[in-house]
């Protein structure tokens, strides 16, 4: 079939050259229209995870301030009821952007080791309780301490993973 190809389709040397100049642009083009596809691709993955981790900071820091009004919320209530119900809904706040967290976590950056939602909410719970139970400026100075230790270890971990894709951190 080649032979034939060459000798009654492109019977000159002229000729010759022109169909191998041409098989060499066509995948010189598709080389190029590959390598342009994968840059594409690799920009756009890049923009996602930058918006997403953009997205996991602001929750951060929603997070930071429902955990500790929601460690504190209450205290000044006598009523046990709106004790409660307060604190429910705090909680239910603090879940929501934790649970927000986790999710943004694991489906863009599933190996990621620093969160552990499970771990949070106990250590969110326990500092409520040890404020809850002492009511003094020394319990909220130590529990604003180990919530914002928490705080912190989730913004290290998004400061490897922004380094880690790309992003310019200061």
């Amino acid at each position: 079939m080649c032979e034939w190809l060459l000798m009654n389709v492109f019977p000159t040397p002229r000729e010759k050259a022109i169909l191998i100049s041409m098989i060499v642009s066509t995948i010189l083009a598709l080389v190029v229209v590959f390598i342009n596809k994968w840059a594409n691709d690799s920009r756009e993955k890049k923009k996602h995870l930058i918006l997403k981790l953009e997205e996991i900071s602001k929750l951060t820091s929603e997070y930071s301030l429902l955990g500790m009004h929601y460690v504190q919320d209450g205290t000044n209530l006598s009523d046990e009821e709106k004790l409660v119900f307060n604190s429910i809904q705090s909680f239910q706040k603090v879940m929501s952007a934790l649970s927000e967290i986790d999710a943004l976590l694991c489906l863009n950056f599933s190996n990621q080791s620093f969160f552990n939602l499970k771990d949070h909410i106990e250590a969110l719970k326990k500092h409520r309780e040890e404020f809850i139970s002492q009511k003094s400026i020394f319990a909220l100075n130590t529990v604003s301490e180990n919530h914002f230790l928490m705080v912190t270890n989730i913004r290290t971990g998004l400061m490897g993973l922004m380094s880690n894709s790309g992003y310019k951190t200061t």
